[in-house]
């Protein structure tokens, strides 16, 4: 299931999705001028490059960046997330003052959310572990389930075997100690 890759935002499709809140998942651009467009925005460093099953959620695009569709929501091919982003701003920018100022407000802001959503991320990572490994504990339980039984069956035909006569005690003897050892 997609997550937003901007370091931000928490969003998950089993949690926040179409269905319950409007929100969409848009995997990343091929073009990789764009592409290195949205990994900027993402504010998670220049080590980190998306998989093929990254996204970045609707809630980081203006209504204007989404084509207009009755069931779907598209986004047009130059569409590049601008909104609810953790963005560093240079001196050489084009914008006013003011608005790097107000920007900045916004980014110290979302800084405190960061941290309660690193635990929360972190939090949601260990429970996810620790469902993997009980699952794992299920799956292995039940396979010495099973050849608990396979044994006990193969004794009882073992057992039905000498007692019709087929075998002799010193087979019986053979064949179980050949089974046990397997």
């Amino acid at each position: 299931m997609p997550s937003c890759s901007v370091l931000v935002c928490g969003n998950r499709s089993n949690v926040i999705n179409f269905k319950s809140s409007g929100v969409t998942y848009h995997r990343y651009p091929k073009c990789p001028k764009l592409k290195e467009k949205w990994m900027t925005a993402t504010g998670r460093g220049d080590d980190w490059f998306p998989t093929h099953h990254s996204s970045i959620c609707s809630t980081h695009f203006e209504e204007k960046d989404f084509q207009p569709a009755a069931k779907s929501r598209r986004l047009f091919a130059t569409a590049v997330p601008t909104l609810k982003l953790r963005l560093v701003f240079d001196n050489s920018s084009t914008k006013s003052q003011e608005k790097i100022s107000t920007k900045k407000t916004i980014i110290k802001h979302n800084n405190r959310k960061t941290i309660a959503e690193q635990c929360n991320d972190k939090i949601e990572k260990y429970r996810n572990a620790m469902k993997a490994q009980r699952l794992q504990i299920k799956r292995l339980q039940t396979m010495v389930r099973r050849y608990r039984k396979k044994v006990t069956s193969m004794k009882n035909i073992l057992t039905a075997l000498k007692n019709e006569n087929v075998i002799g005690e010193d087979h019986l003897w053979l064949l179980e100690s050949d089974n046990l050892n397997k």
